[in-house]
């Protein structure tokens, strides 16, 4: 039997739902060859999102991409109606992806999918059981920002990554899974404080030890930050504390974190301040 092209196996299913009226569903391994063929048949889709691309092809290239249900679809006029983003990361991640496919979809319903409630990381912690799952996902999003030295420093950015380095949700939740007991360690030392985020709070101190600073030495110095007891007024801890109690919603993801890591870096040194730390728009060396 003649083995079909990637453009032929597809053909083959308009021209059986021509045939017969009936929307055809089959389980394909799609090929570059044939994420090229579905994109010569898009007409008139959405604009593209190349982050989005970016993300898909590396979870496709790590094996992350599995048979979820979620079909590419042909419409009837044999034109693509869903799945464009999914064949460019094909191509770009150079292999194959397990996929439905479906073949005589209306054209118009186009307009009518999409509309389901996304799920984001925490929803899919939250379904592998992790009970602290939106501590776990923004913390993880947060530390793999911070550990990939690709920090938005740019002063009217809400997010801590850059637009072109934002991981994917599985790459989230495939780390959050690694260091769930890191970031479960850190948390318990979380003494609730106004404006002080549990989840940044726990991705600063996994962060810290990461870099080689002693549990204790990061128990100690959040205790102080978050209860503010006996401090000096000359402390870096007082002054941070002050700022980030004042200001928190003033600052970006990333000055943020640059002040807490400039004022461990004196506090660790033993140093006095007497005026809240300057932001440099760049994270410094961690003293250890």
């Amino acid at each position: 039997m003649k083995t079909l092209t990637p453009k032929e196996k597809i053909e083959k299913m308009i021209l059986q739902f021509w045939d017969t009226g009936k929307i055809i569903t089959e389980e394909i391994k799609v090929t570059p060859e044939m994420a090229e063929y579905f994109l010569s048949i898009n007409k008139d889709n959405r604009p593209v999102s190349q982050p989005t691309v970016d993300r898909y092809a590396k979870d496709m290239a790590a094996g992350r991409w599995s048979l979820n249900g979620e079909a590419i679809v042909v419409s009837d006029e044999g034109t693509l109606n869903t799945g464009q983003h999914r064949a460019l990361a094909c191509i770009k991640a150079n292999c194959d992806f397990p996929s439905l496919v479906v073949v005589g979809v209306k054209r118009d319903a186009r307009h009518t999918d999409g509309q389901g409630l996304a799920k984001q990381a925490a929803h899919r912690l939250h379904m592998l059981g992790h009970s602290e799952h939106d501590l776990l996902s923004k913390s993880a999003s947060l530390l793999m920002a911070l550990n990939s030295e690709k920090v938005n420093f740019n002063p009217r950015s809400n997010t801590i990554w850059m637009q072109s380095e934002v991981p994917s949700q599985l790459e989230v939740v495939e780390y959050a899974e690694k260091r769930k007991d890191d970031i479960l360690l850190m948390h318990s030392f979380y003494t609730r404080t106004r404006y002080l985020d549990k989840r940044r709070m726990a991705a600063f101190g996994v962060y810290l030890k990461d870099k080689g600073a002693s549990v204790d030495d990061i128990k100690s110095f959040m205790e102080s930050l978050f209860l503010g007891a006996n401090l000096d007024v000359d402390s870096p801890i007082f002054n941070a504390r002050r700022r980030l109690l004042n200001d928190t919603q003033k600052l970006t993801p990333a000055q943020f974190f640059e002040i807490l890591f400039r004022t461990w870096n004196h506090w660790k040194l033993g140093l006095k301040v007497v005026k809240s730390l300057p932001i440099m728009g760049k994270m410094p060396s961690i003293e250890t």
